[in-house]
Parts: C-alpha cells; structure tokens; sequence
C-alpha cells in the first residue's frame, strides 16, 4: 500500500470514529413550569415540574446522571416524583425505574436529587424520551417573597458516551417556586353577612342563668390570602399526582384556636357559613366561590393551658378564587359570676398539623398563619368588662369663704350615699323566703332577671374647678343591700373649700347614689339644702365617652347592646352605613 493509500485509509477510519462518538453521545434540553402558589408558612410545597428531554438519537452509558439541585431548600423526604415518557420506540413506553428495562434511579441528599442511570441505555431518534421532575422543599427555607430555581448537572461516567445539556453540563432553570410574600390565611370578624369589627364582650359577674344585654357569641372569618390557599385532596393530587411515598394523601386543611380562655368559660363551635357573599361592596364577597369545610374535631373544646383548637378540613373548593369561610363560636361561664380583671380571648389560625400521618403529603405543622396580612397574630375576639357602675356627680361643693364668715351661705358641705342595690326581691320564691331571694347552688338567683348579690368597695374620683390635681376617696366595702354615706369635705380634706364634679367608680353592679349640698357646714344647722340623684355612666368599655352616647350625646341613655349588625340595619336600613 503507498504511503498515500495508507494515509486516506486512516483518515477514513478516524472519520468513522467520529461520526460514531458524534452519533453516541446524548444531548438533553431542560424547561421548568413555576408553582406561583407557594404558601410561606415554611412547610412542604410542590415545586415546579423540571423537564428534561431527549433531543436525537444516542446512548447513554451505565453510570451517567443528572443533578437537580435546589439550594438553599432541602427537598422533603420521600415527596420526589420522576415520571419518564416516550414514543412508541423509547426505552420509557412503559415508565421509568430500577430494572433492566428502566434504569432510572432517584436518591435524595439534602438540597440534590440524583438521578442514576444504572444500564446503558439507547435512545432512538425522535423518540420524544422525557423525564419530569417534581419536588417538595420547605419554602420557609427560600424565603418569603423570593424565588427558588434548579441548577441541573449532567455527570458523564468516565470513558462514557458525552452527556449534556444543552451542549453544556450545567445550567439553571426555573424559577421553579414562588413563594409568596405574606401568609396563606388571615383572620377577621365576621357575620353571615358582611364582617363586623369588634370583639364580643362579656361581663364578668354575668354567670349561666344570667340574661345580660351582651354578646355571648363570636364570628371570626377564616380568608384565602390568595387562589387555592386552601385545598382539597381531589385538587392537590390533580395538581401534583404520583404514587407510593410521592402520591399526595391530604388536602391543606386548617385550624382555628382560641387562647387565653379563662377558668370557668366554656367554649364550643357551633356554626360554619361557607363562602357565598356575591355583594361586590362585601369585604367577603368572592363571586361564584364554593370553599365548604367540616369540622374535624368535637363542636366542644377542649380546653388546655387556657386554649381550645378545633380543626376542619377543606370539602370544596374554587382555584380560581379567593374565597373563605365563617365561623361562629358560642361562650358561656360554668361556674357563674365570673372574676375580676380577665384579660381578653384571641384567635389565631394555622394549617392542620398532620405531620404524625403517613407520608402526609402537603404536611403542615401548625406555624400561625396570623389574622391579617398585617398584624400576624392574636386577633381579639372576646372582651371581659368587669362589672362596675359608674356615677357621676356633675356638682360637689364644699365652698368655704374667705376670709372665714359665719354667715349664711358662705360655708357648704356635700354628703354623699350610695347604695349597693344587688340584694333584690325579684326571686322566685319572694313570699316564702321572706322577701329575701333564693340562689341555686352556683350563687345565682333562681329567677330569671333578679340581680347577683356582690359585695364591693367604689372610689369617688372629684376634680375640683380650680384644675389641681383630682383626689380620691376609697369607701370601704358596701355589702350587697347595704348604703356607705359620707360627707366629702370630711372623707378628702384636700376638697374642702373647692367645688368641681366626681365620678364614682363601684366594683359592683346596681350601684345608685345620693348627693345632698347644705350651707352652715361645720358652723350651725343647714339653712337650705339641695339634692339630687347623679347620673350613670354606661359602661365605657361598651359604650365609649367620645363620642359621647355613641354619637347621641352624653346624658342618652345607652342603647341595649345588641348584636351591632342588628343595630347598623335599625339605623341606617342596611348592615353597612351609608357610603358619603
């Protein structure tokens, strides 16, 4: 052979061995769909579908994998679904795994999904061999309000067949999660109608058999924060099937606990209104919304530590709106009169915690969710006032003259009685008692409407009309159905020769007052006298001073407390005031 055949004979048979290296080697391209829904209280979440498909014809060699890489979110145990599809030619017609026909393996460390080829396998051209990926990483981890992409890898085996992506090794897709920058749910108050702000509120010394002007009930609404916050288990396994450990098991149900209950309060569930307030004006209004939920967990709570969860799962729902769903409580005492000085009840709301389920998958823990976007926990929504009366005496005198003058009316003096009225007739059995009431075994009287005896001491707050300081005085303790009488001057010495106003505060109910002006005080008999009954003040609590009598002045007489819904439609003719 001349040197010359001998050299186009090489060339030919390196030629060859390129074109076979060239028809070998495998190249892949990768895409990635965004879950735009990700809920940021931290715990497990669907991640984007990462696509990684077969572009020609070729072979890959027994150890070549890909990496998918989710830094800084680990992705959650046995969550990972790989799906292999393919033509009528492809090694995948029938799926992916570890087998002689599939040779896909999936392992997880951490924050990296590796995906193994343990055969050789070839690719024919055209197939349309695909892989799809989907995960479940702690969106706490990524961050509320951030982004979370893939970084694959494609990891050629030594002395393999090349192995790309995209005529590269590495390569970032995605987003592949987006985490939103608030919490899934909120919490407001709410009615079957429309929200009502405001918490319920309680007094304290009304007990079971009581029939107080109060409101003995609360309606909180649990609100979507956006589309799909809440799911079904029909909706999460169409939005992210699979089977065994990655199949989805449950739905994102939720919980609603109360805390800060005090002893002697019961506390029970007793309605769910779903979401069907069509009103575009409605805070609530979600159009043609169908968020349905049952409880799963007894109407009566049980109270621990002071607080009471119930749970309820998610029945139906709209993912194309955001919707919720109100709840109405029921409170009650166990023990009658309640204490003095209970702080408030609150709310919060947190998905179920089904972390102890099988492979529950989403899963939840119970991190609170907040009640508003806002202001993310602890929304009021019961109220104790304790049980007081308020007096006012719009005119004390205790005028001295000066210089000091035994003449008529130059010296004034105010007595003061008041009476502490909880010891009444109104009992059942009036004629055979005595005229005294009977009580039942938990101190409350056996007639309906009768007053609850308390014992109880007031404080007479006097501002003086030269605008020193106020002072004060403290009776002592007025039994039920006894009267304490005083002269001001007297009981304050730091009053006399001043005039002003006071206010009594009494730590009971039913209190009612006296008060007498007379002249010659400390000199000689009275030669005139004046007297009067003192006003009392509606509960501040409920019916705050500014503005005075809720708008109808400061001398109006309080309106029963009724439901305020009930109220806004007397006044105005419908649940919302008037827009201006």
């Amino acid at each position: 052979m001349t040197k010359r055949n001998l050299l186009v004979s090489l060339f030919l048979v390196l030629g060859l061995v390129a074109m076979t290296t060239s028809a070998l080697a495998t190249e892949w391209s990768v895409g990635a769909n965004v879950n735009s829904s990700g809920r940021v209280e931290g715990l497990a979440e669907a991640v984007g579908q990462v696509s990684l498909t077969m572009v020609g014809a070729g072979v890959v060699t027994s150890g070549a994998y890909f990496t998918l890489n989710y830094t800084p979110a680990a992705i959650v145990p046995g969550t990972v679904q790989v799906i292999c599809t393919g033509g009528a030619t492809s090694p995948w017609v029938g799926g992916c795994g570890a087998s002689s026909s599939y040779p896909l393996v999936a392992t997880v460390s951490g924050t990296t999904l590796t995906l193994l080829f343990e055969y050789s396998t070839t690719f024919s051209p055209s197939d349309g061999s695909e892989i799809l990926v989907t995960v479940r990483v702690n969106a706490n981890a990524v961050g509320a309000g951030k982004s979370l992409s893939c970084i694959v890898t494609a990891h050629p085996p030594s002395g393999g067949q090349p192995f790309t992506i995209e005529n590269t090794s590495t390569i970032k897709v995605g987003p592949v999660l987006d985490v939103n920058a608030f919490p899934s749910l909120s919490l407001g108050y709410g009615s079957e109608y429309k929200k009502i702000e405001g918490a319920a509120g309680v007094l304290t010394c009304l007990g079971t058999k009581s029939t107080g002007n109060y409101k003995d009930t609360f309606t909180i609404n649990v609100d979507e924060n956006f589309v799909a916050a809440l799911t079904t288990e029909s909706y999460e396994y169409t939005a992210d099937a699979g089977s065994g450990l990655g199949a989805v098991t449950n739905g994102s149900d939720f919980a609603v606990t109360i805390s800060n209950i005090p002893t002697g309060v019961g506390i029970a569930g007793v309605d769910i209104t779903p979401c069907w307030e069509l009103d575009t004006s409605s805070s609530l209004y979600c159009l043609n919304g169908t968020l349905e939920v049952e409880p799963t967990s007894p109407a009566l709570g049980t109270i621990t530590s002071g607080a009471a969860t119930w749970t309820f799962a998610v029945t139906q729902m709209d993912n194309l709106q955001m919707e919720n769903v109100s709840i109405t409580f029921k409170i009650w005492s166990t023990i009658g009169p309640l204490p003095p000085g209970l702080s408030g009840m609150v709310a919060n709301v947190a998905y179920a915690d089904v972390a102890n389920s099988p492979n529950p998958i989403p899963y939840f823990t119970g991190v609170l969710e907040g009640p508003t976007v806002t202001t993310p926990y602890n929304l009021p929504v019961v109220n104790f006032y304790d049980c007081t009366t308020s007096l006012l005496f719009p005119y004390i005198n205790a005028y001295k003259a000066t210089p000091a003058s035994t003449n008529a009316f130059s010296n004034f003096g105010t007595g003061i009685a008041i009476a502490n009225t909880t010891m009444d007739p109104y009992s059942l059995n009036v004629i055979d008692t005595g005229g005294l009431p009977t009580y039942d075994t938990g101190g409350q009287p056996a007639y309906k409407g009768a007053a609850v005896p308390e014992n109880g001491s007031c404080t007479l707050f006097l501002y003086p009309n030269d605008l020193t300081s106020y002072q004060t005085i403290v009776t002592g303790t007025i039994m039920a159905g006894g009267t304490t009488v005083f002269d001001v001057a007297s009981a304050q010495p730091k009053f006399a020769g001043k005039q002003g106003y006071g206010i009594a505060i009494c730590d009971f109910e039913n209190a009612y007052g006296y008060a007498e002006i007379y002249d010659n005080y400390g000199i000689a008999a009275p030669t005139a006298t004046l007297a009067y009954l003192p006003y009392i003040i509606p509960n501040p609590g409920l019916y705050p001073r500014s503005p005075a009598g809720e708008g109808l002045g400061g001398s109006a007489i309080a309106p029963i407390d009724i439901d305020k819904a009930l109220r806004k439609f007397l006044m105005y003719g419908r649940i919302d005031p008037p827009k201006k």
